[in-house]
């Protein structure tokens, strides 16, 4: 509870529900939703990837589950089912929307690393909050306008597929990535987890907000 899920949510895995059985002491249940295989492939290479999952959270997971009756299972929610497609898809968005959440997220690396302030405008809601890894809030204005001028710089992003879930018109992608900028002159290494949160507006996807937090591995 307080450290896998939290863990696992905080990279963007939607946890449905948590269980333990009330005549067995040895019973826990627990559900996970992915919107199709190629995000919980994604999720799976992210988190179970992670130092802190292999050096730290595995060796004590391996002494407590009782792995021979361990069922690992996958279900398919019924249209009525509250967690089915009826309730967490706006009807009158078109079906392919999460990966068209993929190309506007795939437009906003592009437009850093071409520091196309044209792209970002057109990307960016007007009310856009930039928050940093650093407890600092940036307007869309001041950040465009720090990239227009030339004091901020992108040199390389490296980034895994993001983990991209719909809630209606809202879409939310979370993932991490390796970041080489220079602010004035001054070359800078940001290693993060971000999370980047998309409104639709038709016919556009627009970054409505952005959080990043330094990684564990973030020093070097």
């Amino acid at each position: 509870e307080e450290e896998i899920i939290a863990g696992q949510t905080a990279m963007g895995a939607v946890v449905v529900g948590s269980f333990v059985g009330t005549e067995e002491d040895d019973l826990y249940v627990w559900i996970r939703r992915f919107d199709n295989e190629e995000q919980r492939a994604t999720f799976n290479t992210a988190y179970y990837g992670t130092d802190e999952w292999k050096n730290e959270l595995l060796p004590r997971v391996k002494e407590m589950l009782d792995f021979p009756r361990m069922v690992v299972t996958r279900l398919e929610a019924t249209p009525k089912s509250m967690i089915g497609d009826e309730h967490t898809r706006d009807p009158g968005m078109p079906p392919a929307a999460a990966d068209d959440v993929g190309v506007a997220h795939t437009r906003w690396w592009d437009a850093l690393l071409a520091a196309d302030a044209a792209a970002l405008d057109a990307l960016l809601a007007d009310d856009l909050t930039f928050h940093s890894p650093y407890g600092t809030a940036t307007t869309k204005g001041a950040f465009v306008g720090n990239l227009r001028a030339g004091r901020l710089r992108y040199d390389t992003i490296e980034y895994e597929g993001p983990l991209i879930r719909l809630h209606a018109r809202t879409a939310i992608a979370t993932g991490r990535v390796d970041i080489r900028f220079q602010w004035e002159g001054n070359p800078k290494l940001e290693r993060l987890y971000y999370t980047a949160v998309y409104g639709w507006t038709a016919p556009h996807w627009y970054m409505l907000a952005w959080q990043s937090t330094l990684r564990a591995d973030a020093q070097g």
